[in-house]
């Protein structure tokens, strides 16, 4: 679960019989009226397993909007064995097997939110909310499964800045919480902005990594990348992410990651979407 719509998706209102379901308002250009929403985790996480019994996964933390405890509850929802139920109340492990995955989720890692310092959240969350909402969900994972593995954002588009202002939001995190984390997140979209601008930055953040942490031991999670196209509504040049010019620059991409030594992860997104 990630993107846009992981800062709107409460997930407890997203399980259950659809009967059950509550509706929720999803990001403005998504949908223009709340709604059920009949794919949820349990959908999403039984999906992928049909496909690839081995699949792991990464889950976007809903900074925006879900509290430590509900971070605490989703933590034992995917990894609890259904007896022992640490957190009290609601058996969140035994729900899950009710609903349908006998085995523990397997969590990869957690990514702390989702754009935050961009569009429509960055007046909510400037770096110290961002950060203080960071050590909350941390907190509150790791009481469920100590070994949790976390990944902080970069700035969402460096590129657009004319100085190095950029760099605070991903120096800050370094320095508050770098200790806590795992991956620093970096979205990259390309075919119209050359990768040597996208590496540029990335070793501007992997310098940063080594500086104030004293070490790489930090990694990159690429958690969206794509050919872009626009956002227009029409929907008339979605297919870009996936026509031979979007391929050709998929391939690039791949091809200039897989040289560097600092980068473990990526994840397309998307594969039809403006």
């Amino acid at each position: 679960m990630s993107g846009t719509a992981s800062q709107y998706i409460h997930w407890k209102l997203a399980i259950g019989h659809i009967e059950e379901r509550k509706e929720q308002p999803l990001a403005k250009w998504m949908l223009k009226k709340p709604q059920k929403l009949t794919v949820g985790p349990i959908e999403w996480i039984k999906s992928i397993l049909s496909i690839d019994s081995n699949a792991r996964f990464s889950w976007t933390l809903n900074l925006a909007l879900d509290t430590a405890e509900d971070h605490a509850d989703l933590a034992e929802f995917f990894l609890g064995d259904g007896v022992s139920n640490p957190n009290g109340g609601i058996n969140w492990a035994k729900k899950r097997i009710e609903l349908g995955l006998a085995r523990p989720v397997p969590v990869l890692l957690w990514e702390l939110g989702n754009e935050l310092d961009w569009m429509e959240f960055k007046d909510q969350f400037p770096i110290e909310v961002y950060v203080k909402k960071c050590k909350e969900a941390i907190t509150a994972i790791r009481a469920v499964n100590p070994s949790a593995k976390f990944a902080a954002h970069a700035t969402t588009s460096a590129k657009s800045y004319t100085n190095d202002s950029w760099k605070n939001w991903h120096q800050t995190i370094l320095k508050k919480i770098g200790s806590s984390i795992d991956y620093m997140v970096y979205h990259a979209y390309y075919h119209g902005i050359a990768t040597e601008v996208h590496e540029r930055i990335m070793n501007s953040i992997h310098e940063d990594i080594t500086n104030i942490t004293g070490s790489d031991r930090i990694r990159f999670y690429i958690s969206e990348h794509a050919r872009w196209n626009n956002f227009k509504n029409d929907k008339t040049q979605w297919y870009q992410t996936h026509s031979l010019a979007g391929c050709l620059s998929t391939a690039q991409w791949v091809s200039r990651m897989l040289q560097r030594g600092d980068v473990d992860l990526m994840t397309y997104h998307c594969f039809a979407g403006g």
